[in-house]
């Protein structure tokens, strides 16, 4: 239920939106990338927040800008090998295509 939530897919789309630039990111620039996605987030109108379950009332909390920078962190490492992989690939591809291409002699 909570994953079909308009909120969560609209996280979702903008993590996409964001990964390659996070995976291209050195390491100490990740976390602002991070935090530029939270920031989109929360100045919407409404403001997005992130929630969490209290398991001993069942109410919803924010859990705060620092935990959910680190959960949209791991929202943008998510299948960050495949990723690569396949950005690999694609660049083998083109280096044979352009390889492949020149004038024959």
């Amino acid at each position: 239920a909570t994953n079909s939530h308009i909120g969560n897919r609209s996280f979702r789309i903008l993590v996409k939106q964001h990964q390659s630039r996070y995976l291209k990111a050195k390491k100490k620039d990740k976390p602002s990338v991070a935090a530029h996605v939270v920031s989109l987030i929360r100045n919407l109108d409404p403001p997005g927040r992130f929630l969490k379950k209290d398991k001993d009332n069942g109410l919803w909390f924010d859990i705060g800008d620092e935990r959910a920078k680190e959960k949209t962190s791991q929202a943008l490492r998510e299948g960050a090998p495949e990723i690569r992989k396949r950005k690999s690939c694609s660049f083998d591809k083109n280096e044979n295509d352009s390889n492949s291409s020149g004038a024959s002699a």
